[in-house]
């Protein structure tokens, strides 16, 4: 009986202590890491990072994460050396991109169906067609508003800056810089010799930021107001009008039905 009781409290014991150690540790990896999301979208775009356990620049770059580490698709060069040879990783850390990954370099404005507006789309077709080297500088009708260059000239004098009449302050970048540019004489080029990573803000993510009903109803009608400003011609200081953009510098853009002239104004 003595010794029975002597075994069952060793148990009581051991059981205890397990409890104590693995509790607080549960508790202390269960809370989200400050930078979950932004670790789950690098993984989800295919980039990995390459290191060492002897590289000091590695691990400071793991602290930075703090517990979002754990998201990173992280390849260990020490454990993994034929792997990291095979992907030419030449020094810690190494961060590496899919480059499989779809990569957009036209966009076309949308014709505006019930009201939709001008939106930038892929051009997937005419990305096809104009793989040749001779095109990696070339004409595109539209742009991702995340990403662009120009000179302060062009900005100041030519733009003359970015308006917020009609637009509102977060509405149809792309359009008003694009529109304006070749509506006014210039030219939108894509640069196929550079590039730049952009998060779509799809479902799966979300806007990552709080957009209120007012906010949204004022992208909403500053879609509406850019639509309506450039299908009319209204910009006073152009040199062509919008169906000399359609027609003739980009006939065939998908979407734009042939008789979209008398569909649109009718």
């Amino acid at each position: 009986m003595k010794k029975s009781a002597i075994i069952l409290g060793a148990i009581i014991i051991i059981v205890l202590i397990i409890l104590l150690i693995y509790f607080p540790f549960k508790s202390k990896n269960s809370e989200p890491g400050k930078y979950d999301a932004f670790a789950k979208c690098l993984a989800d775009a295919g980039l990995k990072m390459y290191g060492t356990d002897w590289c000091p620049h590695c691990q400071n770059q793991k602290e930075l994460f703090g517990s979002s580490f754990q998201y990173i698709d992280y390849i260990n060069c020490d454990k993994n050396k034929e792997t990291c040879l095979i992907e030419g990783v030449e020094g810690y850390p190494t961060w590496k991109i899919n480059e499989k990954r779809p990569f957009r370099d036209y966009m076309y404005l949308t014709y505006p169906h019930n009201g939709g507006g001008l939106k930038g789309v892929e051009w997937w077709q005419r990305q096809q067609e104009r793989t040749d080297p001779n095109y990696a500088l070339d004409d595109t009708p539209s742009m991702q508003g995340s990403c662009y260059f120009m000179t302060k000239n062009h900005f100041d004098h030519f733009l003359h800056g970015l308006s917020e009449k009609g637009y509102g302050a977060f509405a149809q970048e792309a359009q008003e810089i694009g529109n304006k540019t070749w509506l006014g004489g210039g030219a939108l080029k894509v640069n196929k010799k550079t590039w730049y990573a952009h998060l779509h803000k799809s479902k799966q993510y979300g806007r990552m930021y709080h957009v209120s009903r007012q906010w949204n109803q004022e992208m909403a009608d500053g879609t509406s107001w850019s639509c309506d400003f450039w299908m009319n011609n209204r910009w006073k200081e152009r040199v062509h009008d919008i169906d000399w953009l359609v027609d003739e510098k980009f006939p065939g853009m998908p979407a734009w039905p042939k008789n979209w002239k008398e569909l649109y104004y009718r």
